[in-house]
């Protein structure tokens, strides 16, 4: 009788707890939801050409010239994360195992490969929302915030009513660059589960634009990526988050 199903257990020690094991058991697993809020900044159509210079310029180029993102498959990013093993950070196909590089990173999407960690500061002497008014450029309500962040949709419906024009002091084009950034990384490139919340602590490391380009983008993509792989295969939870776009390009 043929026996499916890893062979050696000091290798892949973690089989008893990964979602694959539902697979033996002849259990069906359901999709994993896939999130993303990013495609509300594709709906805006008329960005303002100087808002979108000093996106480029934060290290973003790459993402803008991608265009909107294709719809997620996520019967395929399902499959995907049943063949993910934290044990290896790999994919363990038919073929043998393969998994997602910073070169693919780069080649997909354009994003930095080398240079500083984006890590960030969770601490803000003066308080989150005024520094999202020095950066941003407006004060967040109550309803706009959730557990040290800030929602997509406060960017959204800022960016909807308030359209930029010529002539305006060059810090608006550059606080509207950040927040299309923040609306990337938190829709696209680093979402969590819900992908509708950005971490505060972001915006520290954009207050700089020669700072913020200097960062490994590409390496935060990577690692948040396999973050959630890691979570979502050993059954931690239902949504995943991480760049499901650029998991579905590589595949």
């Amino acid at each position: 009788m043929t026996r499916y199903g890893p062979q050696d257990p000091f290798v892949l020690r973690y089989q008893n707890s990964h979602i694959s094991r539902r697979a033996w058991a002849d259990e069906e697993l359901n999709p994993f939801t896939v999130r993303r809020y990013e495609c509300h900044f594709w709906d805006i159509n008329d960005h303002h050409p100087r808002a979108i210079e000093y996106v480029c310029k934060f290290g973003f180029k790459g993402i803008l010239l991608c265009g909107k993102a294709m719809d997620v498959d996520h019967t395929l990013i399902t499959l995907l994360i049943e063949r993910w093993r934290p044990e290896t950070h790999t994919f363990h196909l038919p073929v043998g195992e393969a998994t997602v590089t910073l070169e693919d990173v780069q080649v997909l999407w354009g994003l930095r490969t080398d240079g500083s960690p984006f890590t960030g500061n969770d601490f803000y002497e003066l308080g989150w929302n005024n520094l999202c008014a020095e950066l941003l450029g407006f004060f967040l309500e109550q309803s706009e915030m959730k557990e040290k962040g800030l929602l997509v949709s406060a960017l959204v419906n800022r960016m909807m009513r308030h359209r930029l024009e010529d002539g305006l002091p060059l810090v608006a084009y550059i606080q509207r660059a950040r927040m299309i950034v923040l609306m990337l990384l938190g829709g696209l490139i680093l979402p969590d589960g819900s992908g509708c919340k950005i971490p505060f602590m972001w915006l520290t490391m954009l207050r700089d634009i020669v700072v913020a380009s200097a960062i490994s983008w590409a390496s935060a993509a990577l690692a948040t990526l396999y973050h959630n792989l890691c979570e979502a295969s050993m059954g931690k939870r239902k949504d995943s988050g991480g760049a499901a776009v650029l998991l579905q390009l590589w595949a």
